[in-house]
C-alpha cells in the first residue's frame, strides 16, 4: 500500500518531533484536514515550519502558511508602498485588487492625497488592508485551497 503525500508530510513532522506522541487518530485527523493541498505545497511548507518552529504545527497553522505564501497578495508594506505609488501617479489602478479596497476603504485616493493627518490615515489604511487581507486568507483556509491562484477559481480581490 503506497502511502498518501500528505501521510508522507505527516511522517516527516513525527520524525522531527519525536517527542510528540503522534496517535494513528491524529495521523487521520491531519490526513482528511490537509488532504486538499497540493502535494508540493504541503512538503514545502512542513520543511518550513520544521526549520523555523520546535512545535509541532496544528492543522490551521499548516493551512495558514500555504494560503499565506500562494495568495498573491501584497504584504502590508508592498500595499503601502503601492499607495505611495498611486498617490504620485494619481490613479490607484494598477494597486493590487485588495489594495484598491482598502484605498477604499480609508477614503479613497483623494484623502490619502490630501489629509492633514498622514500618519493616522496610514494607520487607517493598513488596519483596513490587514482585515480584508485576513478575512481573503481566512475564505482559503476554510474553503480549500482550489481558490489559490493558477487553479480555476480568482485569485484574491478579484
Amino acid at each position: 500500500m503506497k502511502q498518501s503525500d500528505t501521510e508522507v508530510a505527516l511522517g516527516i513532522l513525527v520524525a522531527a518531533y519525536p517527542r510528540m506522541g503522534i496517535t494513528e487518530a491524529t495521523v487521520s485527523v491531519y490526513r482528511e484536514a490537509l488532504k486538499d493541498i497540493p502535494p508540493s505545497e504541503l512538503s514545502e511548507t512542513v520543511k518550513t515550519h520544521i526549520s523555523k518552529s520546535k512545535w509541532f504545527p496544528t492543522i490551521a497553522e499548516l493551512r495558514c502558511a500555504v494560503a499565506e505564501k500562494n495568495c498573491g497578495a501584497p504584504t502590508k508594506s508592498e500595499a503601502l508602498g503601492q499607495i505611495v505609488n498611486a498617490i504620485a501617479m494619481r490613479t490607484a489602478k494598477d494597486a493590487h485588487p485588495l489594495v484598491r479596497e482598502a484605498l477604499e476603504m480609508s477614503g479613497g485616493l483623494w484623502e490619502a492625497r490630501t489629509t492633514i493627518h498622514p500618519a493616522i490615515w496610514r494607520t487607517k489604511f493598513l488596519d483596513a488592508y490587514e482585515e480584508i487581507r485576513t478575512r481573503k486568507l481566512d475564505e482559503i483556509v476554510v474553503d480549500g485551497y482550489e481558490l489559490l491562484p493558477g487553479k480555476e477559481a480568482p485569485m484574491l480581490g478579484e
